[in-house]
């Protein structure tokens, strides 16, 4: 899907709350910032939007803050594709922008960002970066909310939710990467870097 004038307001937004922590890098021409959208549907029933809620909003900012601390800007209002957004410093240095909407959260970061790759999973392996492994967790935490409420009703929901939809954004289209069944919890909203840097996973040699 191609990006719309609302995508370019969208961004320049996000640009201008990040700039005081958070610039493109100079020493590579092609950064810029990506969107990680994550939405609870329910196609079945006809319905796109299935929300996030404040209980979930509540459980997410708890994991956002246990990792990364205290945000550095939390809460300053977006007007383009409402919501709140806060400002999260990595342990590398760099940071990301989390926006609290009410179809669903979004993670936003440059291109350098995204690339970081801290943490060893083990001696021979690298884990996937950490806005990655953010994404995925913030995926994990709403996905089980939704299940848990699927499963028996509660206040932390008004409706029920089948899946997740994950969508990548940047300045210039929006894709969908993949659809998270909630009664499983076998797959990530994203499985790569490279998948939201949108360049194919290189397969070794055999």
């Amino acid at each position: 899907m191609t990006a719309t004038t609302d995508f370019t307001a969208k961004f320049s937004e996000a640009e201008r709350i990040l700039d005081p922590y958070e610039r493109p890098s100079s020493s590579l021409l092609d950064d810029e910032l990506v969107s990680i959208k994550l939405r609870p549907v329910d196609e079945e029933v006809g319905a796109s939007d299935r929300y996030v809620y404040k209980a979930e909003y509540d459980d997410l900012y708890a994991y956002l803050n246990e990792t990364f601390g205290e945000p550095l800007v939390k809460g300053v209002t977006v007007r383009h594709g409402f919501g709140f957004a806060s400002v999260y410093r990595l342990p590398s240095g760099e940071h990301i922008l989390f926006v609290e909407h009410e179809t669903g959260p979004e993670l936003i970061a440059y291109l350098h960002t995204i690339r970081d790759v801290l943490n060893a999973a083990s001696g021979a392996a690298i884990a996937l970066g950490t806005f990655v492994t953010t994404v995925n967790q913030v995926a994990h935490i709403i996905r089980k909310s939704i299940d848990d409420y699927n499963r028996e009703p509660s206040k932390r929901r008004y409706y029920s939710a089948r899946k997740i939809k994950v969508s990548r954004r940047t300045l210039q289209e929006e894709r969908e990467l993949r659809h998270i069944e909630v009664e499983t919890d076998a797959d990530d909203a994203v499985t790569s870097q490279e998948e939201i840097e949108d360049k194919p996973t290189r397969r070794p040699r055999t």
